[in-house]
């Protein structure tokens, strides 16, 4: 998408699922209700994840490995399936701040 989408606007889309539609509408099918609002969809065009709002660096990283390792299809929890993610990093040294 482009770096200007907002659900507010009327310019058209292509919806992963092959429609095209005002944005706006295709947000208010979504209920997106905060911005930024990162979406996840799967090969079929169904929306899998999202993360609503400003998120911080390990929050997106988190929301990132979750739909790819496909952690999403089993683990319906996204704050536990931050936790692995978590122990990964410290058992490598990285010193986690998820408030960075």
């Amino acid at each position: 998408m482009r770096s200007s989408w907002t659900p507010y606007s009327h310019e058209p889309l292509q919806t992963p699922d092959g429609r095209e539609l005002p944005t706006r509408d295709w947000a208010a099918e979504l209920a997106v209700e905060f911005t930024p609002s990162p979406g996840f969809f799967d090969a079929d065009g169904r929306e899998v994840f999202r993360t609503e709002g400003y998120q911080k660096a390990f929050h997106i990283q988190g929301a990132l490995d979750h739909v790819s390792t496909g952690t999403d299809c089993w683990q319906p929890r996204f704050q536990r399936s931050l936790a692995p993610l978590g122990e990964a990093l410290n058992e490598r040294g990285i010193q986690l701040d998820i408030m960075e």
